[in-house]
């Protein structure tokens, strides 16, 4: 269900004041091609996506911001609209922001994302009637010994609700419903598990 991805991160040790714009640009470059590469070498050659961001802060902070690049070019005009950004993003953020303060660029990323085809996953029939317990065996609880049903849960049904004190009982494990709980099946066989007469 996951999409398909590769992260390329790489430090750098750039200001705003003396922002070599070539230089970074070229390193984003070469990571959003490794990274765009990594990907083709797994299989993966449509429907690639690359996301571009950088690190950032005020000189002398020990916190940095993630800062989207939108741009396809890194240079002195996106540059400026970089640091512009930075100073917006960290205002809403921290509640201020210091135009004119020389900004520290830490890292570097580029991700590359595959959008892969997703399976359909199958849903259970609906339920006809209420679930009928395998057995019933004493178990304890806070209130003592109490005769408790046993369900397999590989014959419940889409919307079986189950009431406690109840025991599921499958291949890798076991579900214990106390007295005061309620358990629902949902359409891909999940139990939704609440307190007896709460809405799941």
């Amino acid at each position: 269900m996951t999409n398909a991805r590769v992260d390329k991160h790489r430090t750098v040790q750039q200001i705003s004041n003396r922002f070599d714009a070539a230089t970074t640009d070229e390193a984003l470059r070469t990571l959003v091609e490794s990274a765009v590469n990594e990907l083709i070498e797994q299989g993966y050659r449509d429907n690639i996506q690359v996301q571009r961001s950088v690190e950032a802060r005020y000189l002398g902070q020990n916190h940095g911001l993630e800062l989207p690049i939108d741009a396809q070019v890194i240079d002195e005009q996106s540059a400026k609209q970089m640091w512009a950004k930075f100073h917006e993003i960290h205002h809403a953020r921290f509640g201020f922001s210091i135009p004119g303060e020389i900004i520290e660029l830490v890292t570097i990323k580029a991700v590359a994302i595959a959008t892969a085809e997703k399976p359909e996953i199958s849903t259970l029939p609906i339920a006809q009637g209420p679930a009928e317990s395998a057995s019933s065996r004493q178990v304890r609880f806070e209130q003592g010994w109490l005769e408790t049903p046993v369900y397999d849960r590989g014959t419940l049904l889409q919307d079986h609700l189950i009431s406690g004190p109840a025991i599921i009982e499958e291949s890798a494990s076991v579900t214990i419903l106390r007295p005061d709980q309620q358990a629902r099946v949902n359409e891909y066989g999940y139990l939704l598990i609440t307190a007896a007469g709460e809405k799941n």
